[in-house]
């Protein structure tokens, strides 16, 4: 079975690597965003096992932030079983964090 591209990118990336691809994905996001003015437009998704899905663009940027949120929460409970102190993952306090 072949790696996925993404996992074969990241294969013993360093920090910077994924500072990199962060800011391309962050770009490509932007890109979408400013590319569709109508975020209340309905789109169709197709999933494997799950069917057609009708839903607004709204919907499915909320969808990314909230796993995005899901991937951060796991990757803090890791940190702490191999004895690392956590990071907070609230929005609120990366805001505190961009106001200082």
């Amino acid at each position: 079975m072949s790696v996925p591209l993404w996992q074969a990118e990241v294969k013993d990336a360093t920090l910077e690597t994924f500072e990199t691809c962060f800011a391309k994905t962050a770009a490509r996001y932007e890109s979408f965003l400013a590319s569709h003015p109508d975020l209340e437009a309905v789109s169709e998704y197709t999933h494997p096992t799950y069917g057609t899905l009708r839903a607004r663009y709204t919907d499915i940027v909320q969808h990314v932030v909230n796993h995005g949120t899901y991937h951060r929460d796991n990757i803090t409970a890791m940190l702490r079983q191999l004895g690392y102190p956590g990071a907070s993952t609230d929005y609120v306090f990366y805001l505190y964090r961009l106001q200082r």
